[in-house]
């Protein structure tokens, strides 16, 4: 390694053995983590699509930058263990052919000359050592992969934590002291690191000054932005930094990055995770009438990922009525309830309930508007339903086909706001009537 110390400090002897036999630990760790971080992109997008349904759209630039860091995260993850299982299974392979041949090649073999032989084996004399080189880049790895998943973990719970202590200001003294925090909290961190990286520059770091307070502030301060991880990750850190050269470390980290962000990219710049930055993308995807969008239609759907607008059975449909289920989101639960009212239910829980279901239908018809070819339907038959993909509720609704044109026709809901006239989002889906002998 680049920067090794004059003297090691005396190993105790399981120390050692633990060390030489680190190899086998290693191993049944990568397989492991490889079967459950390769399940990590698909919690990552679960948790995207209930968030975008569940919460208001006031957090997603938080929740923005927490499914960017769990996405790099999960990814890193990944590649980092697939490459240790890879470069831990090549030493392996090496390890086992010299104890099988322990005189590496066999200068008295009569498939080559033995000139050849011997400029082959002059070339490749430290093939050995690379034995031992080979199994350090695996033990190295794998400790990079163990602070990369404490590092991403806590900036994960910084940003929960800060999002907490944001929604709680927000609530109680309003936003404007919810964002204030927010840029105290940025400009702080912001700060500190300029000021580190700056005191620890040859032309600073043996002032008295800087000496006095440069650890305990760094001390302090990894506290607090790692807390639980704070000092495993720290000591993790500073092994690779005053063993390898930081151009090596750096190098190491933009390699991966490259990797990471490639498939992060491939993965999650969708409209779903694009929503986070510009919450009208979501709604701007589904207001097309241009084409077909594939979530609109239970016979074209791929996936099962949560519903976050209307489903229709099929793209070309038959017979007398028109089955549309529109989703209920939570995200929309205060202009809901702005527009219908508080519910107050009496009597028993069973008269509750069906007061309760009473109340859902008619605010559901109270906020939506349906139109097929700009022809609007009037209190049109609808139900409360729980959908099985996902067990989103919502409303199930009827539409007579009578009027439908025979081939294309064009679906639109209209979702409305508190002011009544108000429409603050809009869905269209293009479908198809079959109808009898065509």
């Amino acid at each position: 390694m680049d920067n090794q110390p004059s003297a090691a400090p005396n190993t105790p002897e399981w120390l050692k053995k633990l060390e030489e036999e680190s190899w086998q630990a290693e191993l049944i760790i990568s397989g492991l983590a490889i079967y459950g971080t390769m399940q990590l992109p698909d919690l990552v997008e679960w948790l995207m699509d209930w968030s975008l349904a569940s919460l208001e759209q006031s957090y997603f630039l938080l929740l923005y930058l927490f499914f960017t860091y769990l996405g790099l995260g999960a990814y890193m993850l990944i590649f980092i263990f697939i490459a240790h299982l890879v470069l831990r299974t090549v030493w392996i392979g090496l390890l086992g052919l010299n104890s099988v041949f322990p005189m590496g090649i066999n200068e008295n073999s009569e498939t080559y000359s033995k000139n050849f032989l011997q400029q082959f084996k002059t070339d490749h004399s430290g093939e050995k050592s690379r034995i031992r080189q080979l199994d350090d880049v695996c033990s190295i790895l794998f400790g990079f992969g163990a602070q990369l998943v404490m590092i991403f973990m806590a900036i994960n719970l910084d940003i929960v934590v800060v999002g907490g202590i944001w929604y709680l200001l927000e609530s109680f003294f309003g936003p404007t002291v919810s964002s204030i925090f927010g840029l105290i909290f940025l400009l702080t961190f912001l700060a500190y690191t300029v000021l580190f990286l700056i005191s620890n520059t040859k032309k600073w770091r043996d002032k008295p000054f800087i000496k006095k307070w440069q650890y305990p502030i760094y001390k302090r301060a990894s506290g607090i932005y790692l807390h639980l991880f704070a000092k495993p990750a720290s000591y993790l850190g500073m092994i690779f930094q005053t063993n390898l050269s930081m151009k090596r470390y750096a190098g190491m980290v933009v390699l991966i990055m490259i990797f990471v962000l490639f498939f992060f990219g491939s993965r999650f710049f969708n409209y779903r995770f694009l929503s986070f930055m510009k919450s009208e993308r979501l709604y701007e995807h589904f207001d097309r009438s241009d084409r077909l969008i594939p979530e609109h239609y239970a016979n074209l759907r791929t996936d099962d990922r949560r519903l976050l607008s209307l489903e229709l059975e099929s793209d070309v449909i038959s017979g007398d009525l028109l089955r549309v289920f529109v989703p209920m989101l939570s995200s929309e639960s205060d202009i809901r309830q702005e527009l219908c009212g508080d519910f107050d239910p009496v009597g028993s829980s069973r008269e509750k309930s069906e007061q309760w279901r009473a109340y859902y239908t008619d605010c559901y018809q109270q906020m939506h508007r349906f139109y097929v070819n700009d022809s609007l339907y009037r209190e049109p038959e609808m139900i409360k339903y729980i959908h099985p993909n996902q067990d989103e509720h919502g409303i199930l609704v009827y539409l007579p086909t009578a009027n439908f044109r025979s081939g294309r026709n064009l679906l639109r809901v209209e979702k409305i706001g508190p002011e009544r006239d108000s429409v603050f989002r809009q869905i269209q889906a293009v479908f198809w009537l079959e109808q009898a002998g065509d």
